[in-house]
């Protein structure tokens, strides 16, 4: 068996590499390099994906063993119960206008126009209580009066918002807004009194 002689494998490499070129031969070596290390990392396992796999595994087997609480009959009740609770009361409705109208109040826009309008849904025995307001002022004004009336009234929901402006340069936009309380109806209270569904 023969000794591996380095001087000389040495030797044929720098008569390859002025035959090929350095900038092909740093290529070659570039590429063998990424290839290795793709290698690396496909065939090697991967500790953190493995924890994990092992967490969700384990997590399946406890949601497996855990008997369900209520059963799938329960589920449309349960459905219309937390429904019912993100309502508002229709008492409710005096204390939620002057919120909107105090949040007007304070990023300085003017409601110079509004309308009321009072609807019953008696198939989902809801009702619903819609303003629509115009106002003018800037932009971010606007803006941030939807967004706080949305977060001061949870049950108010933005149906409409139409915007203008009159000219160009105008900083100030006309804003036409439709805002929708959604309240518990009456049905739907008398309902809750019997304790039906």
């Amino acid at each position: 068996m023969k000794r591996l002689d380095w001087r000389a494998l040495g030797l044929q490499l720098q008569i390859m590499l002025r035959r090929i070129g350095a900038i092909p031969a740093v290529a070659c070596v570039m590429v063998v390099l990424g290839l290795a290390g793709w290698v690396a990392l496909a065939v090697l396992p991967n500790a953190e994906s493995a924890a994990l796999a092992r967490q969700f595994h384990e997590a399946q087997q406890q949601l497996r063993a855990t008997p369900t609480r209520a059963s799938e009959a329960d589920a449309p009740q349960r459905a219309l119960l937390a429904f019912d609770q993100v309502l508002g009361e229709r008492s409710s409705v005096d204390p939620s206008l002057r919120k909107l109208f105090d949040e007007a109040r304070r990023l300085g826009l003017g409601l110079e126009q509004g309308e009321y309008r009072w609807q019953s849904d008696r198939s989902s025995v809801t009702d619903r209580y819609q303003v629509r307001l115009t106002t003018k002022g800037s932009y971010s004004a606007v803006r941030a009066f939807c967004e706080r009336t949305l977060l001061a009234v949870p049950f108010a929901s933005l149906d409409e918002l139409n915007l203008r402006r009159e000219a160009i340069d105008d900083d100030a936009v006309m804003a036409s807004l439709l805002f929708t309380l959604h309240l518990r109806g009456a049905a739907a209270d008398a309902a809750l009194l019997r304790g039906a569904p």
